[in-house]
């Protein structure tokens, strides 16, 4: 999750939502491959700014507001990716 420090490290234009960023470990992947969120058109690098209309902060990460959502509900996302804004809409899966 952003913040204003890591709106500076990474010059970002906001100080809040979810980088999408892969994990320390080699191989990894931002997205994973066919997964909802790689349904949806996410990119690494994109910053996740709201789910459903509602903006995600430290307080309110992706994480958590994903756990009150249940499998098969459709849900929109709203992304930043450079300087435009995207509404991305993807259904929730029974993770594997």
């Amino acid at each position: 999750m952003l913040n204003g420090e890591l709106k500076n490290k990474y010059s970002l234009p906001v100080d809040y939502g979810a980088l999408v960023v892969r994990d320390h470990v080699p191989n990894s992947v931002a997205v994973v491959p066919e997964s909802p969120a790689d349904k949806a058109g996410i990119k690494e690098n994109d910053v996740i700014t709201a789910l459903n209309g509602e903006k995600l902060t430290e307080e309110k990460d992706l994480q958590d507001m994903i756990q009150k959502c249940t499998v098969g509900d459709d849900i929109e996302l709203t992304v930043l990716r450079k300087n435009q804004i995207l509404n991305l809409k993807t259904k929730l899966i029974e993770r594997r």
